[in-house]
């Protein structure tokens, strides 16, 4: 029987190799399962944070027309509120290749 004694020199890092890619690209394709639904979930949280401030801003700006309230601060601050709902994002800036991310293909 010939065996080459090179090739067993080499064979547990081979195997290292192999389970290092393997795992890495596991992990990479849970990370993204994941990352998914804690970004939907965070999103929605803070949406809905954002939708009560709002309301807040807008129920109070209601309540002030009805008084007839002229005070100037209260108007002010509602006003800064309301326009940094407004400018809050609406969608994600992040770059994306055929809805995903670039960051998922890199390679380690």
């Amino acid at each position: 029987m010939d065996v080459d004694l090179e090739d067993l020199v080499d064979l547990e890092q081979r195997f290292y190799e192999v389970g290092y890619r393997d795992g890495m690209d596991h992990g990479r394709l849970h990370g993204l399962i994941e990352g998914r639904a804690l970004g939907k979930e965070k999103g929605f949280e803070i949406w809905e944070e954002i939708g009560f401030y709002l309301a807040f801003a807008s129920t109070w700006r209601a309540i002030l027309t009805i008084q007839q309230s002229n005070d100037s601060r209260i108007s002010t601050h509602l006003s800064h509120l309301l326009e940094l709902i407004e400018k809050f994002p609406m969608h994600n800036p992040s770059p994306k290749l055929g809805g995903w991310s670039f960051s998922i293909f890199r390679t380690a």
